[in-house]
């Protein structure tokens, strides 16, 4: 029973930290659920921006390839447009990763991005594959700025390398096989002979 206890702290320990932050009435778009349409907005700005791969690039006009000093690789695009009906659309497209399953988001053709462009660092361009997470408050004349039935800006929870489902089956194969070494070893010797004498 104990070691049950134990596991179970254990999985929720692990949802906990692998969880994706929640920022509140952000709007949360990510490469699974790419696509998003938002009505009851005023003031729509439209364009895209751009993640790139590099460190430090604060929010800025142009794609990442005209950043510079010499352009820098797309990890994803958000894009933000006016549907025919006047709401607020918001698509990502991301890079397709070798030995990547392929989410909704993912494409093996190059990002394109729509005028006006903006670009911004991913949250740690360093760490390809790891969740990356981070919180998009646009202001006016920036993509994606758009104001709610109440006046209030919207905002952004933008997250890039969501886990693929196969990430997390194999996360939980590791720990059921941890759980049984932990619960073999945590046998008294005696208990361990007299099953061995079992089995015969």
């Amino acid at each position: 029973m104990k070691t049950l206890k134990t596991l179970l702290l254990l999985v929720v320990a692990m949802i906990l930290l692998l969880s994706v932050p929640a920022y509140g009435d952000a709007i949360a778009i990510d490469e699974t659920n790419n696509s998003k349409i938002v009505g009851n907005v005023t003031d729509i700005q439209v364009g895209s921006v751009s993640l790139c791969e590099a460190a430090g690039l604060a929010l800025d006009k142009g794609s990442c390839i005209n950043r510079p000093p010499n352009g820098f690789e797309t990890s994803d695009v958000v894009y933000f447009s006016i549907t025919a009906d006047g709401k607020l659309k918001i698509d990502l497209g991301s890079d397709l990763e070798s030995g990547e399953a392929a989410p909704p988001a993912d494409t093996s053709t190059n990002l394109s991005t729509t005028d006006p462009a903006w670009s911004i660092s991913e949250p740690d361009a360093a760490c390809e594959g790891c969740v990356q997470t981070f919180l998009y408050e646009p202001e006016v004349g920036q993509p994606g700025f758009a104001k709610d039935s109440s006046g209030a800006t919207l905002t952004y929870q933008i997250t890039s390398d969501v886990p693929e489902p196969a990430t997390w089956f194999l996360f939980g194969t590791a720990l059921t096989a941890l759980f049984g070494v932990r619960l073999r070893r945590g046998r008294k010797p005696e208990e361990r002979a007299g099953a061995a004498t079992e089995k015969r």
